[in-house]
């Protein structure tokens, strides 16, 4: 699968990295700790989960996790993506980070081929609101001075990016309740895909708070109640030029290709926001990167993300005085499953 790149990507990337580092400094000078995420700072928790691949995977999905029925312990960490924590009832866009545990085989991470764990970031927006790598260098100055509306979204031709801005923030009254997407592309052996989670059966989240963190409140009501389900699908890339790979702006055409169920998650009754568990949030790492070559990410936004993840988790890890290592394969998380 042969892609075009941006001859200048290598420049814009090092100066994306360089403008995500200056906003995180200027956030979080010495003496502010912890230094958090540049982007899904506020989590509302991490839970435990099974992630399951179904025994009737098409034929021409069964590659790399979905070759064969089989499962695996999933931590998967839910969040709001402000750069800066605000309150929850604020619109905005949500995210689910997965995390499979004792995944063997080789991952692309550079620092560390060997992590037995496998990454799927998914957000609560089918699309990404940035084109490319050349158009992220003036969002992430735009974000690092504070005004990514006037200094990016509000600029002449931005009309896309803005409407799809716009539609992808929301409000929620539970994060367990709601479907989230890959946004940009991967790898499925052979195949260009992306990824969605669909909540089954959809249910009524919880209601709308007052208070700051209410959505971490109802999360942890719903999980002390009830068990959650999610399926994992995946969805083929069948025409390249409707469907791109390098403009994640654009929403593939689930009439065309729809979804197709590969897998499911179940999150069973628990406990998780005490504070241990609620630390052990904060100093995850999770990047699309930290995975088999099967799945490699695609695009130009997954190459920046390659570079741009790498170096600010090293980044707050070492502010926070923490070492950036992945679970083992028999590790647990300080919480209670009921």
């Amino acid at each position: 699968m042969k892609l075009m790149q941006d001859p200048a990507e290598a420049a814009a990337t090092e100066r994306i990295v360089d403008s995500v580092k200056q906003m995180l400094s200027s956030t979080y000078p010495p003496g502010i700790r912890p230094m958090r995420r540049d982007a899904h700072p506020k989590h509302h928790g991490v839970v435990v989960a099974t992630f399951r691949v179904a025994d009737d995977v098409p034929a021409a999905l069964r590659h790399g996790l979905f070759a064969q029925p089989q499962e695996w312990t999933a931590w998967i960490r839910l969040s709001n993506s402000a750069p800066r924590v605000q309150h929850d009832l604020r619109p905005d866009v949500r995210g689910f980070a997965l995390k499979l545990l004792n995944v063997a085989g080789p991952k692309l991470t550079d620092d560390e081929p060997d992590a037995l764990t496998h990454d799927f970031l998914l957000a609560s927006a089918p699309t990404f609101f940035v084109r490319n790598p050349a158009d992220y260098v003036p969002f992430s100055i735009a974000v690092e001075q504070k005004h990514p509306f006037t200094q990016f979204f509000f600029k002449k031709g931005r009309g896309p990016e803005l409407r799809t801005l716009l539609k992808s923030a929301i409000q929620i009254t539970n994060p367990l309740a709601i479907p989230y997407w890959s946004q940009v592309p991967s790898r499925l052996g052979p195949h260009a895909v992306k990824y969605h989670v669909r909540p089954q059966p959809p249910r009524a989240g919880g209601s709308l708070g007052l208070r700051r963190d209410f959505l971490r409140r109802n999360m942890a009501a719903t999980l002390r109640a009830r068990s959650v389900t999610y399926d994992f699908l995946v969805q083929l890339q069948t025409d390249p030029i409707a469907m791109p790979i390098e403009d994640p702006v654009v929403r593939w055409d689930e009439a065309v290709s729809p979804f197709v169920k590969v897998a499911t998650i179940v999150i069973p009754r628990q406990t998780f926001d005490g504070p241990e568990q609620m630390t052990a949030a904060e100093h995850l790492s999770y990047t699309p990167w930290r995975c088999l070559a099967e799945h490699e990410p695609l695009g130009g936004i997954q190459r920046v993300r390659r570079a741009v993840y790498h170096e600010i988790s090293a980044m707050r890890h070492s502010a926070n005085g923490v070492p950036r290592r992945e679970p083992r394969p028999d590790a647990t998380l300080p919480g209670t499953l009921l």
